[in-house]
């Protein structure tokens, strides 16, 4: 078990979890060969993702440089997972804070997650289709390369890999 998956479970000197299937710790995937093909390298913060996001879309018309997927409810919250899925960890008390309602997801560090689709939408950097499509859709468009990057692979979990897209 990873250091940051037992900060998520853990109170005290104690540990009331364990990871099933995969953990739940955000990030970004993205196709290796669209940043390959672009002279792109991977980005290490949000600015660099975003100068990432942008030369995409300069230099490739035709590759959606971020792939959402809003037709299936458990997607429509990915864009900020990466952000707000830890920050009850990281607010005084804890996970107790947010169920008491002492912190909310309108208040820093679960706001930047929200602010960060915000930006990118604006940026008009989202598929075309990102309110109608649906999460095994979006990851062909990442594997057929006609899109570059899908925030938040959590949304993976619990897929049997034969039914996964193969990259081409």
């Amino acid at each position: 078990m990873t250091d940051d998956f037992k900060s998520t479970v853990t109170a005290g000197n104690k540990v009331y979890g364990a990871p099933l299937g995969t953990s739940f710790a955000g990030g970004i995937l993205y196709n290796k060969k669209v940043y390959k093909q672009l002279g792109l390298t991977v980005p290490t913060s949000w600015a660099d993702f975003m100068a990432n996001s942008e030369k995409i879309k300069q230099q490739d018309p035709s590759v959606a440089p971020i792939i959402q997927a809003y037709g299936d409810d458990y997607t429509a919250r990915s864009g900020c997972s990466p952000i707000s899925r830890t920050w009850p960890t990281r607010t005084p008390n804890g996970q107790r804070s947010t169920t008491q309602h002492k912190v909310k997801y309108s208040q820093q560090p679960a706001l930047a997650g929200f602010l960060h689709q915000e930006q990118v939408h604006a940026a008009g950097l989202f598929n075309k289709d990102f309110a109608s499509i649906h999460n095994d859709q979006a990851l062909t468009v990442l594997a057929e390369r006609q899109g570059c990057s899908v925030p938040d692979p959590d949304q993976l979990r619990g897929r049997d890999r034969a039914e996964q897209p193969r990259p081409r």
